[in-house]
């Protein structure tokens, strides 16, 4: 990382503002795609933030995240081959990602395996579909989601009343503030079923549950194409 910051502050120092309005204790912090995953500076102003990313790192990927709140302030991203089309063209619901609602905290208590690291996409489901007999208006949500190290790769959420919550990454805090959804779907639960069960069987579903048949998870990826694991 100190190699990264070397490079990037001896190339903008020529037009960047003074050290002098960094603050080492400011709210504002600063992300740049190939840095590891803390901030290159802190800010105590979002107008310093954006500033100083416009004149060192405009031709890069940032992202300036509100440290009180988590959200996401300011972006800046580059159609470059990083970023795929359907990445780029995904409606960008980064302000409307937030922590999950107490009923499902709940219910992630009771099952933690729900709330597995890397499986997104069996977790967001058998979420919504734990709770469709007290909250049916959960939804099935497709997204592209792009980290400054991972890159871009396929995800899913859970949708509610305009919100989504990522419940695989929320219990990642690390992972959190660097990441960056596109949408690019809402599914009902019964559209996602009849899929499902279209491709495996009426039973198909109930079999996955129950651990008789390999689980499959309809997903979408980095390309932006819906398919199934297997």
């Amino acid at each position: 990382m100190l190699q990264w910051i070397s490079k990037w502050f001896s190339t903008a120092s020529a037009s960047r503002p003074s050290e002098e309005s960094l603050s080492r204790a400011g709210r504002f912090d600063l992300y740049v795609q190939g840095a590891a995953p803390i901030p290159i500076s802190h800010f105590a102003s979002l107008k310093q933030a954006e500033v100083f990313a416009q004149c060192s790192f405009k031709e890069q990927h940032y992202r300036i995240v509100d440290s009180y709140t988590g959200d996401a302030a300011a972006f800046n991203y580059k159609e470059i081959a990083l970023l795929p089309k359907p990445f780029l063209q995904g409606i960008d619901i980064t302000d409307q990602v937030t922590p999950s609602p107490t009923f499902i905290r709940e219910l992630h208590a009771r099952k933690p395996m729900l709330a597995q690291p890397t499986f997104c996409w069996q977790n967001c489901l058998l979420t919504i579909l734990s709770l469709q007999a007290s909250h049916p208006q959960l939804r099935y949500a497709l997204s592209l989601i792009h980290h400054p190290e991972a890159g871009v790769e396929g995800h899913a959420l859970i949708e509610h009343a305009g919100r989504f919550y990522d419940p695989t990454l929320e219990y990642q805090s690390l992972l959190r503030p660097l990441v960056t959804y596109r949408l690019l779907e809402v599914l009902e639960p019964d559209h996602l079923i009849g899929q499902i069960h279209a491709r495996f069987g009426e039973d198909g579903l109930k079999e996955m549950r129950q651990g008789r048949r390999a689980w499959s998870n309809f997903r979408v990826d980095a390309g932006g194409s819906r398919i199934f694991d297997l």
